[in-house]
């Protein structure tokens, strides 16, 4: 009984997993239209170029941008996540 239990909580957990991150898409119109920008910088020689910009940077860039119709932006940041006696450090993005 505790095995198709467990079974069954670890196949929805996949599912919910693979669903949410695989299978639905982002809730943005037209969202397979969107691009990611990197910057090359000169006085870096990061290959590819990279991909951040600072505030300023940014509010720049959607200024005098005249290409895209609009553009987001993304902040990854740690989370700390208490659960019970134990901390949990996850990966967060605004």
């Amino acid at each position: 009984m505790i095995t198709l239990a467990l079974g069954i909580g670890a196949s929805t957990a996949i599912f919910s997993v693979i669903d949410n991150i695989l299978m639905e898409p982002f809730p943005y119109p037209d969202a397979q239209r969107y691009y990611s920008v990197f910057i090359h910088d000169t006085e870096r020689s990061e290959p590819g170029g990279r991909p951040a910009f600072i505030g300023p940077e940014l509010l720049d860039y959607v200024e005098q941008n005249h290409v895209f119709d609009r553009a987001i932006a993304n902040d990854r940041t740690d989370v700390l996540y208490r659960a019970g006696e134990g901390t949990q450090r996850l990966d967060g993005n605004l």
